[in-house]
């Protein structure tokens, strides 16, 4: 009734908008000095002054040690009454507990023990006090009871103080005197239910005070049931088992409220303001409501989404508003400042290739609670290489300007960045190069350091390992005795930068260049002996130079010279550690023969003619080979051939000094060749076509002649010749093929018997009947064909057979089909077909009863004609008479028969008769037919 009352007082404030506060708009609008959740009008929760004597004021007297003296209390369990501070000492005598009250002059005071022992018996339990309602707490409403807490101990009861102390709410339906049980101590277990069973758990909070501290907390709680009474306790179990110890509990300034919406609104944030993602989003188990943020109490005007960017806003005290159907819930948050990072950062080191030591500082110096630390650093060095170490090391592999920054970041991920600029002045880059290490030869040192940017090199120094020095960039040094030397080359910076480099120099000895040769023909390989030699170490290398703008690197290379002159050979050899000698010879080179010859031939004799040259001197020997065996030594032969046939001819010649070339030609001997031929086919049939072609041995050209057994002839030396052959067997073909040279030479050859013709079959059949109808598809063929041994039929109806005159049934359809009968002689080579179409003709197939019996229920209900092939449905005409004339039933559609109705009546039973005319699929020949039916009742 209060909530409801309540509202209908909020309603009338709307009226007059002069002095009602407007909550979401950042103005004092009832000119009260109190701007939105500041003022009371803008609480989402309503007050509930239902308590009696909240603050404890009221008292009978100080009698009796003060006990039981709180007006509207009593107490629920516990052998001692409650205390106020109308008893100014605990019951040990000592000074007051409680030096300061949150609200007024007095409060209750409640011990709780956990195994005390106590007036020779153990104390288990604490007390409890409760009392009437002025209203009812109402079922399934929600209700938050505020309390001031605190807790203390004595020290000559109590030895120590649980760390978290709770305070329980129960509840009773009924107000009603309070029954206290012999045990009047209620234990961790029973609770009150254990005294009195009306009492029923509504809620509890806890808190973590230091001693002697108030507190206020919050307890939120929805009963299930109404009720008209309340009972506080300070017992937990939360309370140690140690033996001995307990506290003592004291409560002030109750205040009770009630919520308007029971749903708990929870605010979560995210992000952080220093990465610009701080965000509060609000939650509640509800829907089709609305939203409103507040900063310091006061709306943030817009802000009326569930969620909240904190980042525009910054640190403080927020509040959000969810209202529902005129209701509303609340929640409060704190949201505090981003810690403040500051960081700076020193370096040892400038040069080149140094180690240089980086020490990184970072602290934090805005740090709400202590919560935030330093977790992570980074270095960035300026090119790309960093690292994650608060101090660390870093070695610089090129010289300049790098912009080096040092990151600290934070826990929450705020960071602070220091960037300073640093100068890596380049070290010396030392390089030499050694050109040189034999004995008693120079030895050329040159340097070739350097150094990046705009410093230079100030000074270098040599060290060439045998305790001699130099100071020029160019030194050319002189080694005396074979060995290994340490030179070493110190370069030093215009800044101060400095570096050196050490390379390994074995003086070696010079290798023994000896090589001999003997003259040789042109196109032929020298023959050379390569025999230099070294004292220590290995020839690595050799370097030929033969003199004709070719070399070769190997020990005795193989070379043949294509010029018959003088050439200059010279050989360099190098040892493995580049030492070198030199060493020249001359060699001639004789030119070689040309070898050449010409030669005529007739039938087997050829005559040989020598065409060789020589550039110089003479060629004094001739070898000849024919290609068939055959040899001669003379300049000039002739040669015999014994066969037809192409002959290589080889002819070698020989040089006074020895020189060799010799040449090859071919030479074709057609004398006393060899005829034949092939041909396309050796078995045709009768009428076909075979192609002859000459495959005769090797010859220019000549006349053919070709005879044939039937008395064709052809001159031509490939012919396309065909036969004939009219008889009933096979016949024979004789071939005589001759040649004839323009040389003279004449070849033939005869095959008898060669060529095989067989007859070509005819095909063809008759059938009968010769008019095949849809009642009488069934045909029987007669084979006619000559000359045939097998024969394959096609019916055109998908079927076939391959007997000689088979029979065949046709589907009972009309349709025509086209029959195919081909015919194979005996050798199956040769065939023949014959083709005709058969049509399975159409016929005139109908049934027309004598009597039906019109509405009888049976099948013969309507008299009509049954038509099963030959009828054009398209013009027929049925008319039924009775015994006058008369036309009873008239139709032009053969499906539509006569019902025995007359202008809608049934005829008498009688005869009636019936006309029918029509016209035929097959033609336009036309029917017409007539009868009697009897119609039965």
């Amino acid at each position: 009734m209060l909530k409801i009352a309540g509202l209908i007082l909020l309603l009338f404030s709307l009226g007059n908008l002069s002095a009602q506060e407007i909550c979401d708009n950042g103005m004092d609008d009832d000119g009260d000095g109190l701007i939105d959740l500041l003022d009371n009008e803008c609480s989402c929760i309503i007050k509930r002054d239902i308590i009696p004597n909240p603050s404890f004021e009221n008292n009978s007297n100080c009698t009796n040690n003060g006990y039981n003296n709180v007006s509207n209390w009593e107490v629920s369990s516990g052998t001692f009454f409650l205390y106020s501070l109308c008893d100014p000492f605990s019951i040990e005598g000592n000074p007051p507990i409680i030096p300061t009250v949150p609200n007024g002059q007095n409060y209750i005071h409640f011990y709780i023990f956990n195994g005390n022992t106590i007036f020779n018996q153990s104390i288990n339990g604490g007390l409890a006090a409760n009392t009437c309602l002025a209203d009812t707490l109402y079922a399934n409403h929600t209700y938050s009871l505020f309390i001031k807490g605190n807790h203390g101990f004595c020290y000559n009861l109590y030895n120590s103080i649980p760390s978290i102390t709770t305070i329980e709410l129960f509840g009773r339906p009924l107000c009603t005197p309070n029954v206290i049980p012999t045990n009047q101590w209620f234990n961790n277990v029973d609770y009150l239910a254990n005294i009195d069973p009306n009492w029923q758990f509504l809620t509890s909070d806890t808190f973590s005070v230091a001693p002697n501290n108030w507190e206020q907390f919050n307890l939120v709680f929805t009963p299930s049931v109404d009720m008209t009474s309340i009972s506080i306790t300070g017992l937990t179990n939360a309370l140690s088992t140690t033996q001995d110890n307990g506290y003592s509990l004291f409560i002030d300034d109750l205040e009770l409220f009630e919520i308007l919406i029971p749903d708990t609104i929870t605010v979560n944030t995210s992000g952080q303001f220093c990465t610009n993602n701080k965000l509060a989003v609000g939650n509640i188990n509800l829907t089709g409501g609305t939203w409103q943020w507040f900063k310091d109490s006061v709306a943030l005007v817009g802000e009326t989404n569930d969620s909240l960017d904190l980042n525009i806003y910054g640190p403080g005290d927020y509040s959000v508003i969810y209202t529902l159907n005129g209701e509303c819930q609340s929640q409060n948050f704190e949201v505090i400042e981003d810690p403040v990072i500051f960081t700076d950062f020193s370096f040892v080191g400038n040069c080149l290739n140094d180690t240089l030591d980086f020490n990184g500082e970072a602290f934090l110096t805005s740090n709400p609670n202590n919560v935030y630390t330093i977790t992570d650093f980074s270095w960035d060095f300026g090119n790309g290489d960093l690292s994650l170490s608060e101090d660390t090391t870093y070695v610089y592999n090129g010289p300049g300007n790098y912009n080096v920054s040092f990151v600290a970041i934070t826990d929450v991920g705020c960071s602070d960045t220091t960037t300073q600029t640093i100068t890596i002045h380049p070290s010396p880059t030392i390089d030499f190069s050694i050109s040189g290490n034999c004995i008693n030869q120079g030895t050329l040192f040159t340097d070739l350091t350097t150094i990046a940017g705009t410093s230079s090199i100030d000074s270098i120094h040599w060290n060439f390992g045998d305790n001699t020095f130099g100071v020029d960039s160019i030194e050319n040094h002189i080694y005396n005795n074979i060995g290994t030397y340490s030179v070493q080359l110190f370069a030093q910076s215009d800044q101060g930068c400095a570096d050196s480099l050490v390379q390994t120099v074995f003086v070696n000895p010079n290798p023994v260049v000896d090589f001999s040769l003997a003259d040789t023909c042109v196109f032929q390989v020298v023959n050379l002996n390569n025999n230099s030699s070294i004292t220590s170490g290995t020839i690595s290398n050799y370097e030929w130079d033969f003199g004709d703008n070719s070399t070769s690197t190997l020990f005795e290379p193989n070379h043949a010279f294509n010029q018959a002159v003088n050439y200059a050979l010279q050989l360099v050899a190098i040892s493995d550690s580049a030492c070198t000698d030199t060493s020249t010879l001359s060699l001639t080179i004789h030119p070689q023969p040309v070898a050449d010859f010409t030669f005529t031939s007739s039938c087997f004799n050829a005559s040989f003619i020598d065409a060789s040259n020589i550039a110089s001197g003479g060629i004094n020997d001739y070898a000849w080979n024919f290609g068939d065996m055959g040899t001669a030594s003379i300049q000039n032969p002739n040669h015999i051939y014994t066969a037809n046939g192409n002959y290589t001819v080889n002819l070698q010649t020989t040089s006074d000094f020895g020189c060799v070339h010799d040449t090859s030609k071919s030479i074709n001997i057609f004398n006393n060749f060899t005829a034949d031929f092939i041909l396309s086919n050796s078995q045709i049939c009768s009428g076909d076509c075979i192609q002859f072609s000459d495959s005769s041995t090797a010859h220019t050209s000549g006349t053919y002649t070709w005879a044939f057994s039937d008395g064709q002839t052809s001159n031509l030396k490939n012919p396309l010749m065909c036969f004939q052959n009219t008889d009933e067997v096979p016949l024979g073909i004789d071939v005589q093929y001759k040649v004839e040279t323009h040389s003279g030479c004449v070849d033939s050859i005869t095959y008898t018997n060669y060529i095989q013709v067989y007859p070509r079959p005819t095909a063809y059949f008759t059938y009968t009947p010769e008019d095949p109808s849809i009642s009488n598809p069934y045909l029987v063929f007669q084979n006619q064909s000559t000359n045939a041994g097998s024969f394959t039929w096609n019916f055109g109806d998908n079927e076939t057979s391959a007997v000689v005159s088979p029979s065949h049934v046709y589907p009972e359809i009309a349709k025509e089909y086209s029959v195919v009968l081909t015919a194979y002689d005996q050798s199956a080579n040769c065939h023949a077909t014959y083709q005709t179409t058969i049509s399975i003709a159409d016929e005139i197939l109908f049934f027309i009863p004598n009597a039906f019996s019109p509405n009888s229920g049976s099948i013969n209900n309507t008299f009509q004609p049954q038509f099963t092939s030959g009828v054009d449905i398209y013009n027929f005409r049925m008319q039924l008479f009775n015994r006058w004339g008369g036309i009873v039933f008239e139709t032009q559609d053969p499906n539509i028969g006569w019902d025995g109705q007359y202008q809608n009546q049934f005829v008498a039973q009688a005869a009636y008769v019936w006309k029918i005319d029509f016209t035929e699929t097959m033609s336009d020949k036309k029917h017409i037919y007539s009868g009697y039916v009897t119609l039965v009742r």
